[in-house]
């Protein structure tokens, strides 16, 4: 009788453990499979679509019972049959303004009868994390080109505090748009293949191809005031390896317009970017300076902004030395 009794414990605490294991991994129960991705570009509405397969497979479940809901930061929302299958549910979130990370989980409930007697159960699954990708990257406008060609990268979140990159090394780059960056295929050896990237985002291989013009060395937008030069003055209106910028000095008033000629000491085969930048950006009006493919000068108007003193810095294409330009605007 004893054995008996000691048999009968035994089979309780066996069927007593597995249940018991049973409830604990309802938490990482396979009836909830998150189909949502784990990255997603972000979009303009800010909304976004969780969707997960959610399909207890209890033995008696009670058809119709099953109800899904999402946790997001601690708040639950009843989620919704979706029109691409059966047991697909879809929750669609607006994510506050600068968030980009989310964390949620899933909970089902159902009900499941046996023996006459129904009873009522709860599955959940592990925590997820959706991230929100501000910048994404998606292709080249072209994979090969010569030194000195115009190249898009087509997205979305791009900012002017991006810039592209030519295996590591930082390429003069342009923000045309939101949704549009263009760079131009730096001085590097040719014949070979690069890895082009945007920030953190690899977007793809770039071949450089011989031919082509030098191209614009690379400089920062935010560049600091420029150092005097022994005596006091900088090195105005210079040329720089030939390259030479008239007129030397510009003094102008707010809105009074000049043209400011460029010229190269050689005539160039392609269509070639002038590096300009300057320290007094609310006081000069310009667009980007191009010199044709098939002549060596070109000229541009200057507009007087806001009153201010400094520098424009001019680079020529494949010279390596820099030409100060000074800059007057006067108040009307």
């Amino acid at each position: 009788m004893q054995t008996n009794r000691l048999s009968h414990a035994r089979r309780f605490i066996l069927g007593l453990g597995a249940a018991l294991a049973l409830a604990f991994t309802g938490c990482q129960s396979p009836v909830i499979m998150n189909f949502t991705r784990p990255a997603v570009p972000a979009n303009p509405s800010q909304i976004y679509t969780i969707s997960a397969r959610i399909a207890p497979r209890a033995v008696g479940l009670v058809q119709g019972s099953v109800i899904p809901r999402i946790i997001i930061d601690g708040k639950s929302y009843a989620m919704t049959p979706s029109p691409v299958g059966q047991d697909l549910y879809d929750f669609e979130y607006q994510v506050p303004a600068g968030r980009e990370e989310l964390r949620y989980y899933f909970i089902v409930e159902y009900q499941v009868s046996r023996d006459g007697i129904t009873r009522r159960r709860e599955d959940y699954s592990a925590l997820q994390t959706l991230k929100i990708i501000g910048r994404h990257a998606l292709s080249l406008s072209a994979s090969r080109g010569p030194v000195g060609a115009r190249i898009g990268i087509y997205g979305r979140g791009f900012t002017v505090a991006d810039t592209v990159t030519f295996d590591g090394d930082p390429v003069p780059t342009q923000i045309d748009s939101p949704t549009s960056v263009s760079f131009y295929v730096p001085g590097v050896p040719v014949n070979q293949n690069y890895t082009v990237a945007i920030g953190d985002s690899v977007v793809g291989t770039f071949r450089v191809d011989a031919g082509g013009a030098p191209a614009p060395a690379y400089r920062n937008p935010a560049r600091q005031p420029a150092a005097a030069t022994p005596g006091g003055a900088p090195a105005a209106g210079a040329a720089s390896a030939g390259f030479a910028v008239a007129p030397s000095t510009i003094n102008i008033a707010e809105k009074e317009i000049i043209t400011l000629t460029f010229t190269s000491p050689v005539v160039l085969t392609a269509r070639t970017l002038v590096d300009v930048t300057t320290d007094i950006p609310d006081s000069v009006i310009m667009p980007e300076v191009f010199i044709p493919g098939g002549g060596n000068s070109t000229s541009v108007t200057v507009e007087g902004g806001k009153p201010g003193a400094g520098y424009l810095y001019v680079r020529g294409p494949g010279s390596s030395k820099e030409i100060r330009i000074p800059v007057t605007v006067r108040g009307r």
